[in-house]
C-alpha cells in the first residue's frame, strides 16, 4: 500500500531498507541443514515419529480414491462472543494458548469419531522465527505434524497438557523441514493420502488485516470467486480470530466426504468447546446432542419389543409378520420387500448349513462390496447359526 500511495503522490516510498534478501535466507537455511546443530532437531522429530505411525480412519461417505484428489468444498460457522471468551479464558487457566485449546478440542473430536488414541494433526508454521525475517517478502511457510498419544481414561486437562508439551517441542524444533522428515522416515507412500497427517488445524488473526491497509482513493473488498474449490487434505479446520469472535471454515475433500457429514462434524467440533472446562474423562464424553440421543434410542428400540430379552431372529420374524410386503431394502435401481429378503436369505442359509456344517459360535467371513447381498449375507449367516465377520474387500 505504501508503494501504491507513493506512486500516486509522486514521492519516494517511506520504507526501511531490507537488511537481508530472501536469497540470503535460503543460503542460511541450506547451511543449517548441513550443520551439526540440525542433528538435535532431527533426533527430536525421529523420536516423535518412531514405531508404527497412526493412520486416521475417519468414517467416510465414499470409498477413498486410489490416488489422492484435490476436489474440495467448505462449510462455515461463527462462534458467539461468549463462547470465544470462554475458550480464551480456558487457555489462560491452563497456561497455554488458544491454538492449544483448539488442538485439544480437535483431538477429542477425532478420538470420538475413530476411537483412536494416537493422532497426528498438521499445523502451518510461519517460518519467520528471526526478527530480521518479519519484513521480508518470500515463502517461509512450513508444516508441523504434531503427534499426540493419549488414553481414553485421560481427563481433558491431562490431554491439554500433553498437547501443550508437544506443541512447544514442535515450535522449538521447527527448523527441521517437514519434507526432510518425510524423506528420512522412508515411509511406504499411500498415494491416496498426505504423508503423516490427513487433518490440519490453522488459527489466523485478521484483526489487523485488510482494514488496516490504506490505498488512497481505492476500496478493498473480499472477492468471492465462483471457481471450483480445492482441498489440500482430507480435512482442514481454519479458525479465524476476527476481533471478538471466532469464525470456523472446514474445508474438505468432496470425493471422500459429503457436505452433510462435514456439517455434522463441524457441529460436533463446536460442541467439544462446551465440555472442555468440565474436565471429564474422554471415555465419558459424548458429542451427541440430547435430541439426537433420544432419536437414536427411539430408532434402536422398536415399539413392539417388550423389555424381556428377544433374539435377533425373533425380532426379524415380528417385523416380517407385520411388514412382509413393504419395501425393506433399495440398492441402485433394485427394490426388495421383507418377503424377498426372507426368501433369499433362507436359500443362502440352507446352502451354508448343508455345505459347511456351521455350528453355534462359528465365525463366518463375509467379504463383499456394499450391495444388497451384504444384507442378505448377514441375515443368512445368522440364520445358519454362525456369527458374521465383515472383511474389507480392499484388504
Amino acid at each position: 500500500s505504501e508503494l501504491y500511495n507513493a506512486e500516486l503522490e509522486q514521492r519516494s516510498p517511506n520504507l526501511a531498507p531490507l537488511i537481508i534478501q530472501y536469497k540470503d535466507y535460503a543460503a542460511w537455511h541450506n547451511a543449517q541443514l548441513q550443520s551439526e546443530d540440525i542433528t538435535t532437531h532431527k533426533n527430536y522429530w525421529l523420536e516423535q515419529f518412531k514405531g508404527d505411525l497412526p493412520v486416521l480412519e475417519l468414517p467416510s461417505d465414499n470409498p477413498r480414491p486410489k490416488v489422492m484428489t484435490y476436489n474440495g468444498a467448505s462449510v462455515y460457522r461463527e462462534l458467539d462472543k461468549q463462547t470465544t471468551d470462554n475458550l480464551k479464558a480456558f487457555s489462560q487457566q491452563q497456561g497455554g494458548t488458544l491454538f492449544m485449546t483448539l488442538q485439544t478440542a480437535l483431538n477429542i473430536l477425532l478420538h470420538k469419531y475413530t476411537g483412536q488414541e494416537d493422532i497426528v494433526i498438521g499445523s502451518p508454521i510461519a517460518g519467520r522465527e528471526h526478527p530480521d525475517l518479519e519484513g521480508q517478502i518470500g515463502f517461509y511457510l512450513g508444516a508441523l505434524p504434531i503427534r499426540t498419544t493419549f488414553s481414553k481414561e485421560d481427563t481433558v486437562i491431562e490431554l491439554y497438557q500433553k498437547i501443550k508439551q508437544n506443541t512447544l517441542g514442535a515450535y522449538t524444533h521447527q527448523v527441521y523441514p517437514y519434507d526432510e522428515l518425510v524423506d528420512t522416515l522412508q515411509l511406504t507412500r499411500d498415494m491416496s493420502r498426505n504423508p503423516l497427517f490427513d487433518v490440519m488445524l490453522v488459527l489466523q488473526n485478521i484483526s489487523d488485516g485488510i482494514e488496516s491497509i490504506d490505498f488512497k482513493g481505492a476500496k478493498i473488498e473480499e472477492y468471492l470467486s465462483d471457481e471450483k474449490e480445492f482441498a489440500k487434505l482430507d480435512l482442514s479446520f481454519y479458525v479465524v480470530e476476527d476481533n471478538d469472535i471466532l469464525k470456523i471454515i472446514l474445508n474438505f475433500n468432496s470425493d471422500v466426504f459429503s457436505s452433510e457429514y462435514c456439517n455434522r462434524l463441524l457441529n460436533s467440533f463446536i460442541q467439544t468447546f462446551q465440555i472442555l472446562s468440565l474436565n471429564d474423562r474422554l471415555s465419558t464424553i459424548t458429542l451427541l446432542s440430547a435430541e439426537l440421543q433420544n432419536q437414536l434410542i427411539h430408532i434402536a428400540q422398536p415399539r413392539f419389543v417388550n423389555h424381556e430379552e428377544i433374539s435377533y431372529l425373533s425380532m426379524w420374524d415380528l417385523i416380517l409378520e407385520k411388514q412382509k410386503n413393504n419395501t425393506a431394502l433399495i440398492y441402485s435401481e433394485k427394490s426388495y420387500s421383507f418377503r424377498d429378503l426372507e426368501e433369499l436369505s433362507n436359500k443362502l442359509a440352507n446352502y451354508l448349513t448343508a455345505s459347511f456344517r456351521i455350528y453355534p459360535d462359528d465365525l463366518v467371513g463375509i467379504e463383499l462390496e456394499r450391495s444388497e447381498w451384504m444384507v442378505i449375507g448377514i441375515l443368512a449367516i445368522i440364520k445358519s447359526g454362525g456369527a458374521f465377520v465383515p472383511i474389507d474387500p480392499e484388504y
